[in-house]
């Protein structure tokens, strides 16, 4: 056993080390996470530039920009151990999104991090709050990043488009699962958007018009966020009086050369009213009675095929269940003919190949 007397002389450095290298670190963490009393750049001690400075970022979105989290949350997938289980592929996505904010949640809990890895953080929460259609809590985690950013504009800047952006998308999200989904109509989210359709519940779209036009502000040429603003003012039947001259987008554009109508959603009248992802649909005689039937299949891993039976009165009743289809999840797309020619349809499930898949 050393002693302070007889001990090697290099104890003492050691000593010293281990006290001064975690207060080191401490002491820079704290610099970092200190909240500075103005908009100055906390570094240089110059003025930081302001949040809508025209010009001042150098960001770009890109137009595939995965505002949805769809790619993200491939990250919080399960491994999957049985490809031939659909069950257990439904089991390894399903809620992925919320599986990784409890990740994210835990490693904040567990370590401390720079402010601009927190904002990181946030962003990732929310597009994966996005993800499962939670675009309330979305909307909160995004109000929490912009603080940070607001009380911090020297150093995290740089992420405030993606932030005002996002806040946007959510807002509009909201909008349209209150009004379009949950209150639909016939002429629901039908372009161009009618009296009819025009929401009820107008919170989302107000707070959706107001986002997009602090983003446009820093981005006017950004066509896409353009769209969506005006978008937005339509789904409050403002469009085009409402929105600002240097935003309108007119739609002459998008004028038909010859008029073929206008198109209603008459699939809940018909029995055939039901809410999932993209996929496959075939339409034809499944039961041999000279009708065509309808089958249905979701991009979602974890949502059931659907058979709709022609009744013969213009109306369809729902015969998944007798038709054996309730368990056989998912199928980007399906095709059907007689694969062995026994005088009934078949049907090819075309499954995977998605941009969701586990690592």
């Amino acid at each position: 056993m050393y002693t302070r007397q007889n001990g090697p002389k290099w104890r003492w450095p050691l000593v010293a080390i281990a006290i001064l290298v975690p207060g080191a670190i401490a002491a820079l963490y704290g610099w970092q996470n200190r909240q500075p009393v103005s908009a100055v750049d906390s570094r240089s001690g110059t003025s930081a530039p302001s949040l809508f400075t025209p010009g001042a970022y150098s960001y770009i979105r890109p137009s595939n920009y995965d505002d949805g989290g769809y790619g993200v949350a491939a990250t919080y997938v399960l491994p999957i151990r049985d490809g031939r289980s659909l069950d257990h592929i439904r089991e390894c996505y399903d809620k992925a999104g919320y599986r990784g904010v409890e990740a994210i949640q835990h490693q904040l809990e567990l370590s401390p991090v720079f402010p601009q890895q927190r904002v990181d953080q946030f962003i990732t929460m929310a597009r994966l709050y996005l993800y499962e259609g939670d675009f309330a809590k979305a909307g909160a985690v995004l109000e929490n990043v912009r603080a940070l950013i607001e009380a911090d504009p020297g150093r995290l800047h740089k992420d405030f488009p993606t932030v005002l952006f996002l806040q946007g998308v959510a807002a509009l999200r909201r909008a349209e699962t209150e009004n379009c989904v949950v209150c639909g109509c016939d002429s629901s989210c039908i372009f161009p958007i009618k009296p009819e359709a025009v929401h009820q519940k107008p919170e989302g779209s107000r707070q959706a018009i107001r986002f997009f036009a602090e983003y446009l502000k820093l981005f006017p040429d950004d066509m896409g966020t353009r769209w969506l603003l005006n978008l937005a003012y339509m789904t409050l039947g403002e469009y085009p009086a409402g929105v600002p001259a240097e935003h309108l987008i007119p739609l002459a554009p998008f004028e038909s050369e010859f008029d073929i109508g206008r198109f209603v959603d008459i699939a809940p009248r018909l029995g055939l009213n039901r809410l999932n992802l993209s996929g496959g649909a075939i339409m034809d005689d499944f039961d041999n009675d000279g009708l065509l039937d309808l089958v249905t299949s979701s991009s979602n891993e974890g949502q059931p095929m659907a058979f709709y039976r022609n009744k013969g009165d213009g109306t369809f009743e729902d015969r998944t269940q007798a038709a054996g289809l309730a368990k056989q999840l998912g199928g980007l797309y399906c095709v059907q003919t007689d694969y062995d020619n026994n005088g009934f349809l078949d049907i090819y499930v075309a499954r995977g190949a998605t941009a969701l898949s586990p690592t």
